[in-house]
C-alpha cells in the first residue's frame, strides 16, 4: 500500500561505499550456475538496493527452496516514521497511528506512546537505550524523525507486533547468484510498469557491507480486517478482494474466497475475543486467529494461493474482468519473453510475483545454462514473433515456451490439457485487441524508458559471462539490446498487419489517451520514489517520459500505418466492409495525425485521471488490481459525464473493468 521509507537510518558513508564487480576469469569453457556465481565481486548498490536490516525474519528459518535459492517469510517495518519526542508543556501527547509513532519518556524514565485514548508502555533493550541518538528532544512543531537504523528497526518491530504501526509482510529470497538478484528486481519493476497494478515488486537487499544477498517482495497472501460498517453500500457483493469485513455484534464476517466468490460466516462460537474491535483491526494475533477459522471454512487462504492446487475453469473466464486481466497478463508475459509462466507463478487473483526467467534469451546467460525441472530450456526455440502468433493470441502455434497457459507440456508445473484448451478458445478480436494495446504501450512508452529504468536497478558495470561476454559491455547493455530487438520486431511487423491496421484505425485516439494516463502514473511514481532514494535524482528524472514525446511517437506510427494500409475486408464482423478507394473517403481510409489542440486535451485528461489514481494508491494496496479497476471505472464515468474524454475509454481492455 504505502511507499516504504527504505533509506531511513542510512549514513552517507554507507550509501557511498564502493564495490567493484568484475569477472575473475572472463575466459574459459561455458560454466554452470554454481560456477557462475563465483565470477563476481561486489559493486556499489544502485538506487533500488535496500538494506536487509530493514527486514525482520527468523534467522533460523530454513525456508523453501534449495541451498542457493532460499525463501523465507519476513516483515518490513519501515512503513512508519519514529519520532523521539520531548515532553509537551501542555501535557497534550501526540497520538500515534499506523504511519507515525510518537515515543515519549516520563519523569520515571518509562517509555510510552498513545493510540487513540490508550497509553502503551515499551520495554526498550538497554543496547538501544545506550545509543547517543536515543534522545527524546523533538518538539511538537515540525518534529524530525529518527534516522538511526537500529533504533527504528527495534522499536518499530516491537510496536508492529502489537499491531500499532504499519508493517509489510514480505517474502525474502536469498540467492547465491548475486547478478540474478538485480535481474529479478528489474523484471518485477517492468511487470509492475506494464500491468500497472497487481504485481509484487522485488527489491535487492544488501548486508551491512553493501553486499547484495537477497531480494524482498511484498507478500500477496495478506488479508486486511475491516469493520462491517465499511462494506460499501452494505452490499456484500461489493466486498473488496483481500478484506475480511467483521461485525463485533454477532460475529458474522464477509470475505471473498480465493476464487473471488463472496462468502459469509460466523466467528460467534470460535472463542475469538471481538471486543474493542475498532481498535484491534491491525492486531496480528487477532488476524491470525480469524484466518485460522476462515481458512478452515475454505473462505480464505493462509498461504500464497496460486494455481498449484486449483484449476482454471470456464466459470473464471466467463467473468469479463477476470478474463481480460488474464489475457492482459499473458500479453505482458509474451512481450517480456517470460519462459516461466507455470501454474505456481500466477495467483488465483492473477497477480504476478516471480520474474527469474523473463527476457529469457538474456537471463539464461545470467542465471546459468542449467536445466529447469530437469529439462533444458532453449531460448532460441522459446519465442517466435510471427503474424500467425499475433493473430491467434493467446494460442501460439510457433515457438516452444516451456511454461505458459495455452501451451501443452509434460512438465510438473505445466497447465493441464483441459486448461490449455480453455485458453486457446479465447482467441479472437477481444484477445488481439488486448495484445495490441500492450505492444503499443511498450512501443510508445516503456521501451523508451527501458535503459533508464535498468540503470536504477543494475550496478553501472555489472559484467556478464557466457556467450554474450565480449559482445555486450555489461548487463545493462545486454538487456537493452534484448528489449530493442523485441521492440524492432513489433515496429516492423504490426503496421503491415491488416488486423492491426483495423484496430489502430478505429481506436488510435483512445489508445493515445490510455497510454498517456499510464505514462503520467509512471512519471508520478518515479517522482515519488526520487524523494525516498537520496543521491539518485538524475537517474529518476531520466526514467520519466515527456508526454509530448508519446504523441510525437504515435504520430510517427500513424504515418507508418497509413503508408502500409491496404484495402481489406474487416476482420471484425460488426465493422463495415471496405471495398475500393473510390468508394471510401480519404478521411475514412487513413488515421489523422493528432494535432496540438487534441494532444493538449489528451494530456490534460491524462494528468487528471493519473492524479486521482495516485491519490487512491496512497490508501490502497497496488497488488489488488481489481480495486483500482473499480476506482478507474468511477473516474472514467465522471469524465464522460463532464464531456472531458474525446471518445469513450477503451474499457475492459485497459484495466477499466466492469466488476461484479
Amino acid at each position: 500500500m504505502a511507499v516504504s521509507r527504505w533509506f531511513a537510518g542510512l549514513t552517507e558513508s554507507t550509501l557511498f561505499k564502493s564495490y567493484i564487480m568484475v569477472p575473475k576469469s572472463p575466459e574459459g569453457p561455458e560454466k554452470n550456475a554454481e560456477e557462475i556465481v563465483d565470477e563476481f565481486e561486489l559493486a556499489s548498490p544502485p538506487a533500488y538496493s535496500l538494506p536487509l536490516e530493514k527486514l525482520t525474519y527468523d534467522k533460523n528459518d530454513k525456508g523453501l527452496g534449495t541451498s542457493c535459492n532460499k525463501v523465507v517469510k519476513g516483515v518490513d517495518v519501515t512503513g512508519c516514521d519514529l519520532f523521539l519526542m520531548s515532553r509537551p508543556t501542555s501535557g497534550d501527547y501526540k497520538k500515534s497511528d499506523q504511519n507515525h509513532l510518537y515515543l515519549y519518556k516520563n519523569e520515571k524514565e518509562q517509555i510510552f506512546y498513545r493510540i487513540q485514548d490508550s497509553v502503551f508502555n515499551l520495554e526498550i533493550p538497554q543496547s538501544i537505550k545506550g545509543k547517543k541518538e536515543f534522545k527524546f528532544e523533538q518538539s511538537e512543531i515540525k518534529p524530525v524523525k529518527c534516522e538511526n537504523l537500529e533504533i527504528c528497526t527495534t522499536v518499530l518491530g516491537m510496536t508492529s507486533k502489537a499491531g500499532h504501526t504499519h508493517v509489510t509482510n514480505s517474502y525474502i529470497k536469498f540467492k547465491d547468484n548475486q547478478p540474478m538478484l538485480y535481474v529479478e528486481s528489474l523484471m518485477m519493476h517492468l511487470y509492475s510498469m506494464s500491468l500497472v497494478y497487481g504485481v509484487a515488486r522485488s527489491y535487492v537487499r544488501t548486508n551491512v557491507d553493501g553486499n547484495p544477498v537477497a531480494t524482498s517482495g511484498e507478500a500477496l497472501d495478506t488479508y486486511d480486517l475491516e469493520l462491517m460498517a465499511k462494506l460499501p453500500s452494505n452490499d456484500k457483493n461489493q466486498a473488496a478482494t483481500g478484506t475480511i469485513y467483521l461485525s463485533s455484534d454477532d460475529g458474522t464476517y464477509v470475505v471473498r474466497d480465493p476464487k473471488r466468490v463472496v462468502q459469509t460466516g460466523s466467528l460467534k462460537d470460535s472463542g475469538i475475543d471481538l471486543r474493542n474491535l475498532a481498535n484491534r483491526l491491525n492486531d496480528p494475533e487477532l488476524k491470525k486467529q480469524i484466518l485460522e477459522v476462515t481458512s478452515k471454512a475454505g473462505h480464505t487462504s493462509e498461504g500464497l494461493c496460486t494455481f498449484k492446487n486449483h484449476t482454471l475453469s470456464q466459470k473464471d473466464l466467463d467473468d469479463p474482468a477476470y478474463r481480460h486481466r488474464f489475457l492482459e497478463a499473458l500479453a505482458v508475459m509474451d512481450r517480456m519473453h517470460e519462459d516461466d509462466g507455470h501454474r505456481e507463478n500466477i495467483t488465483l487473483l492473477l497477480q504476478l510475483y516471480d520474474g527469474d526467467c523473463t527476457y529469457w534469451e538474456a537471463t539464461c546467460e545470467v542465471k546459468g545454462p542449467e536445466p529447469i525441472d530437469r529439462t533444458w530450456r532453449n531460448p532460441k526455440t522459446a519465442f517466435h514473433l510471427s503474424e500467425a502468433n499475433i493473430k491467434r493470441f493467446p494460442n501460439p502455434i510457433e515457438g516452444k515456451m516451456r511454461y505458459r497457459p495455452g501451451l501443452d507440456g509434460n512438465l510438473a508445473k505445466a497447465w493441464s490439457v483441459e486448461e490449455n484448451e480453455l485458453v486457446r478458445k479465447l482467441e479472437g478480436p477481444e484477445a488481439r485487441g488486448i495484445n495490441f494495446l500492450i505492444k503499443l504501450d511498450w512501443m510508445l512508452d516503456l521501451s523508451r524508458r527501458f535503459e533508464s529504468v535498468a540503470k536504477l536497478h543494475f550496478p553501472k558495470d555489472l559484467p556478464i559471462v557466457g556467450k554474450y561476454s565480449g559482445i555486450h559491455a555489461n548487463a545493462i547493455q545486454l538487456y537493452c539490446d534484448t528489449n530493442k530487438n523485441i521492440d524492432q520486431e513489433d515496429w516492423s511487423m504490426l503496421p503491415s498487419m491488416p488486423e492491426f491496421q483495423e484496430y489502430f484505425h478505429q481506436s488510435y485516439e483512445q489508445i493515445a489517451q490510455e497510454i498517456l494516463i499510464r505514462c503520467e502514473i509512471r512519471n508520478q511514481r518515479f517522482e515519488n520514489e526520487k524523494k525516498i532514494h537520496p543521491y539518485h535524482d538524475d537517474e529518476f528524472n531520466a526514467a520519466k517520459l515527456d508526454p509530448h514525446s508519446v504523441i510525437a511517437k504515435l504520430n510517427e506510427l500513424i504515418e507508418l500505418v497509413n503508408s502500409k494500409r491496404i484495402l481489406t475486408v474487416s476482420v471484425y464482423p460488426d465493422h463495415s466492409i471496405l471495398f475500393a478507394t473510390k468508394r471510401m473517403g480519404e478521411e475514412d481510409k487513413y488515421a489523422k495525425k493528432i494535432d496540438e489542440v487534441t494532444a493538449d486535451r489528451l494530456m490534460a485528461n491524462a494528468k487528471v485521471v493519473a492524479q486521482q489514481m495516485m491519490e487512491f494508491e496512497k490508501t490502497h494496496d497496488v497488488t489488488k488490481w481489481d480495486e483500482f479497476a473499480r476506482e478507474r471505472k468511477k473516474i472514467d464515468k465522471k469524465m464522460q459525464e463532464n464531456n472531458e474524454y474525446i471518445h469513450a475509454p477503451l474499457g475492459i481492455t485497459c484495466n477499466t473493468v466492469i466488476l461484479n
